[in-house]
């Protein structure tokens, strides 16, 4: 191909091949991209036929203009329904093995998209899920470029259904060093968020929502090795399908309310500013806006979590109304305290609650001087009996702490505590839990919030 075709080439690629976000020219990037090897398409499945050996595969058709197919025939499927040989996961292992054997030089190599996630993710906030959308759908459009598999979709590591990692993604180019060894399982507690509140599932400024906290922060550290710490997090191939579970999580709530991203302008004109690379190697921003828009134009989910997973793993919680809760007061318990394994600590508090309405505690992480990821439980109680207990896991956020100087936390949402209105009585109960969680540390401050 001579030079000037080629430029129309990829001048194409970039106006037409997601119509989502905005390239950044990156001159000095193009000039150390490495080009590819030679390579004959693996075929693309039917995504609705969960393993290759009851189908056909069929070659995808050869076009003289390399423009992927369109966002919908993208399916992603769940990791349990496919065998080692499947074409996906042929696929998926060919294009870590040609991102591998890429020079550290160009931004699509393993080793660069794994550092993106050390330089640019943005923990303990908000901005988490729409982040980590645009992270997925970037390298997925990498692994097509590499492969020339236009179809090829990440499959979802559906954790809630096979809590291990198959045997064959210890294998080959897909072995890297974890705690969790082949045959093991993980043990996890299991939540449906679809019907809680925008901020306690997504969270907001200085504070995570639970879909990053349980099962996402619990994965990462059950996984261990490269999973355990973020700088490293992403070079362990599980990772992209561990987060494509914790997408599917965001699309299920999306599914069943109204993201209220109007409401929230601050964080839906927010920019991730040349964070990503395109399937060229030139760097990309996209806004928040624009990542929440990448579902059901860049790819969609065979299914998502509903009514039957709310039933048989979730804990009570009542149905929302409105996509935010609203706030009747809040203020800070305390600004420290300390906890050990040696007895729960208590916090007392009085308060006046709404009939049948809610409470959210923000714990803020650990002493950021700290070097491993602990993990502590806040129960609710009152007149000396527990109604509910939640754990947090302070995965990710350490690092952000020693980065900004700041400390952020995770949000708890307790839900239907009060049977009247009035003033209540209740204890909040916090210890850490076994493990390698040190026997004592020190948290920050736990402000409380009365939800309508």
């Amino acid at each position: 191909m001579d030079g000037k075709k080629e430029a129309v080439d990829r001048q194409r690629r970039k106006a037409i091949k997601t119509g989502i976000g905005m390239a950044v020219s990156a001159s000095a990037l193009a000039s150390c991209a490495t080009d590819l090897p030679p390579t004959s398409p693996p075929t693309t499945p039917d995504p609705t036929v969960p393993d290759g050996s009851t189908t056909t595969p069929v070659p995808p058709t050869p076009t003289p203009d390399p423009v992927p197919r369109s966002g919908a025939n993208r399916v992603r499927v769940p990791l349990s329904s496919l065998s080692a040989t499947h074409p996906i996961i042929n696929t998926y292992r060919e294009a870590v093995r040609r991102m591998k054997a890429l020079p550290p030089s160009d931004p699509r190599s393993w080793s660069r998209q794994a550092q993106i996630h050390n330089d640019h993710c943005p923990h303990g906030n908000w901005a988490f899920g729409p982040w980590h959308r645009a992270y997925l759908h970037f390298f997925e459009e990498i692994c097509r470029e590499v492969t020339g598999d236009e179809g090829f979709a990440l499959p979802y590591w559906d954790w809630d259904n096979m809590p291990s990692i198959p045997a064959y993604l210890y294998q080959d180019v897909f072995d890297t060093r974890r705690t969790l060894l082949p045959g093991t399982t993980l043990s996890i507690g299991r939540v449906d968020y679809s019907n809680v509140d925008f901020i306690t599932a997504f969270g907001r400024p200085g504070a995570s929502g639970g879909i990053e906290n349980i099962p996402h922060n619990f994965v990462h550290n059950q996984v261990g090795g490269q999973m355990r710490n973020p700088p490293t997090a992403a070079e362990d191939p599980i990772f992209w399908l561990h987060h494509a579970m914790v997408d599917r999580q965001f699309a299920s709530w999306e599914s069943r309310n109204r993201v209220p991203l109007d409401q929230f302008p601050e964080l839906s004109n927010r920019v991730f500013q040349a964070n990503f690379f395109d399937r060229d190697g030139d760097a990309l921003s996209i806004s928040v806006a624009e990542s929440m828009a990448l579902l059901n134009q860049g790819y969609r989910y065979n299914s998502l979590i509903g009514s039957v997973f709310a039933r048989a793993f979730a804990a009570p919680r009542r149905m929302m109304i409105s996509p935010i809760d609203e706030v009747l007061s809040e203020q800070v318990l305390q600004t420290q305290i300390a906890i050990s394994t040696q007895a729960p600590t208590t916090v007392p508090v009085q308060e006046t609650i709404d009939r049948n309405g809610g409470l959210r505690i923000l714990v803020e992480c650990p002493d950021w001087r700290a070097t491993t990821d602990h993990q502590i439980a806040v129960s609710l109680k009152q007149a000396g009996q527990i109604l509910e207990t939640q754990k947090i896991c302070f995965f990710g956020m350490l690092e952000m702490a020693m980065q900004c100087g700041d400390r952020s936390g995770h949000l708890l949402t307790f839900a239907n505590i009060g049977t009247s209105s009035g003033d209540i009585a209740f204890d909040l109960q916090l210890e850490p839990l076994v493990g390698d969680t040190p026997a004592s540390m020190t948290v920050g401050a736990l402000r409380l919030e009365v939800l309508k």
